[in-house]
């Protein structure tokens, strides 16, 4: 088997002191400096095999090719270099891949995001918002292809959010996530999978319920260009919390937002959390019983 010989991720050369060099944090892998060393960890690019890169190495530090493939050896041993033959399987971003090695994660669950569609929908003055949030998407290895149905939606709007857009969306099969700009405040969720969770109206009837706001059973009679005051930096707090989302989907993890309606702002550091549940007289739980799966509570 082929072994390509990578830095564990997130792991650099840096200097301990005069006369040895570091990899990586601590005092784990800690060696005399040498030419040879410096010369290894250059050819190092996870891409060629283990005999390209020592050749390499001995060729521009003029050490015994012996001597650099032993040194190579003691970095594997010590986990300071890792096979990234792995990592050239998934069609995952490389700082992806290497983030899920380091959480502990196994990468091979990333591979299902290069084929998970994401559609943006966003108002006029919600542009910014779409524009981090696509970002991000693609960052983390979401298609955004125009030509494929879309397997994830978010629809972006100033003011209540389009209840029967939503609705048509989600009936397509694909998973909707609203979010809706307004007054300081960006308001996240539910995320909806039509008759498997809570849907936006249940989320209205649980607004509704503790009182703490306008229910929006009503679709907004506003301009969608209204400014909505919502700052830059509540706009990113926002766009993290969707774009994991989004990426929790694609790797078939559960999103924060089922059942659940978040509003962050006006200060990006604060949040409020509203527990949306199956609502008596909201007909969306009634759906699971003609389609695939079972409600998620």
């Amino acid at each position: 088997m082929v072994f390509r010989p990578a830095l564990a991720p997130g792991a650099h050369l840096t200097r301990h002191d005069t006369t040895h060099l570091r990899i990586g944090d601590g005092d784990r892998v800690v060696l005399p400096d040498s030419e040879a060393l410096q010369a290894l960890v250059t050819a190092i690019d996870g891409v060629r095999d283990r005999d390209v890169v020592c050749r390499e190495a001995a060729e521009h530090s003029g050490a015994p090719p012996g001597e650099v493939a032993g040194l190579l050896d003691l970095l594997i041993a010590r986990g300071a270099v890792v096979d990234a033959e792995p990592w050239l399987r998934l069609l995952a971003p490389r700082n992806e891949i290497a983030s899920a090695i380091r959480r502990g994660v196994d990468p091979e669950t990333l591979a299902d995001r290069a084929h998970t569609v994401l559609a943006l929908h966003a108002a006029p003055s919600c542009a910014d918002l779409a524009d981090l949030i696509g970002a991000a998407a693609r960052m983390g290895g979401l298609s955004q292809r125009a030509d494929q149905p879309p397997d994830l939606h978010v629809l972006a709007t100033t003011g209540e959010p389009p209840r029967d857009l939503i609705e048509s969306l989600a009936a397509t099969g694909a998973h909707v996530l609203p979010v809706a700009l307004s007054e300081g405040r960006c308001i996240v969720g539910p995320w909806t999978d039509l008759g498997r969770t809570p849907c936006p109206r249940c989320a209205d009837f649980a607004q509704a319920l503790w009182g703490c706001g306008p229910c929006g059973l009503w679709p907004s009679l506003d301009r969608p260009d209204r400014l909505h005051g919502v700052g830059v930096e509540t706009a990113q707090a926002a766009a993290s919390l969707i774009v994991a989302d989004l990426l929790a989907a694609a790797d078939g993890r559960r999103p924060a937002t089922v059942g659940t309606r978040f509003a962050i702002g006006p200060d990006a550091h604060h949040a409020t959390r509203l527990a949306v549940d199956f609502a008596e007289d909201c007909t969306c739980h009634l759906l699971s019983s003609v389609g695939p799966g079972s409600p998620v509570r």
